[in-house]
């Protein structure tokens, strides 16, 4: 996707004639330099993110990279799997690190980062994108929803599983339907680690 002529009101510099390209890349295609800048994004973005990692717990199935020139400004990670919810499967596309680079926020970057996800959605058989987020507001805009379910997932932490936790998502779980199934209430089985 190309965005022209976009404006950074706070700064009031003015971007015109420059491109910013989003990318959909494989996970396994990336090159260690380019997980390197990625890894540098997320830290830059998230404070508590890992050093020297380009994701959290596990890698995702493909990644969003949105880039002005060679600088990368912006990065969401997707997970694509199989999900029971009150034992129906689901196929859901998982949300993860969503980022945009400070001094390019406000910028619609990452609505059109999603926009690309959901397109592709609608055309591979998705039931729901998903997410766990404090940014409701943000996704709200997006057309997400809140869902308040109890849920299951493997816990993983610095490359260990710890168990498999039983919580409710309270104030935190967004699902975005795409197919025409609808979301219940009921338990949430992540069938692997949370997004």
């Amino acid at each position: 996707m190309k965005i022209n002529s976009i404006q950074r009101t706070k700064s009031k510099t003015v971007l015109n004639r420059k491109e910013f390209v989003i990318e959909q890349m494989e996970e396994y295609r990336i090159p260690t330099f380019l997980h390197e800048r990625i890894g540098l994004l997320l830290q830059s973005s998230f404070p508590d993110y890992p050093i020297n990692k380009s994701y959290f717990n596990q890698i995702p199935s493909f990644r969003y990279l949105a880039w002005y020139g060679d600088e990368l400004i912006g990065h969401l990670g997707v997970v694509y799997r199989i999900i029971s919810l009150n034992g129906v499967e689901l196929r859901v596309f998982g949300i993860v690190d969503l980022c945009v680079d400070a001094a390019f926020q406000s910028m619609q970057i990452g609505s059109n980062i999603l926009k690309q996800l959901e397109s592709l959605a609608e055309i591979s058989n998705i039931d729901f994108m998903i997410l766990i987020s404090d940014a409701h507001s943000f996704y709200l805009e997006q057309g997400f929803i809140m869902v308040d379910n109890p849920g299951k997932w493997l816990m993983i932490r610095n490359s260990q599983t710890l168990g498999i936790a039983h919580r409710k998502l309270s104030d935190c779980l967004m699902v975005k339907p795409i197919g025409t199934k609808q979301w219940d209430e009921g338990t949430v089985d992540f069938l692997g680690n949370i997004f």
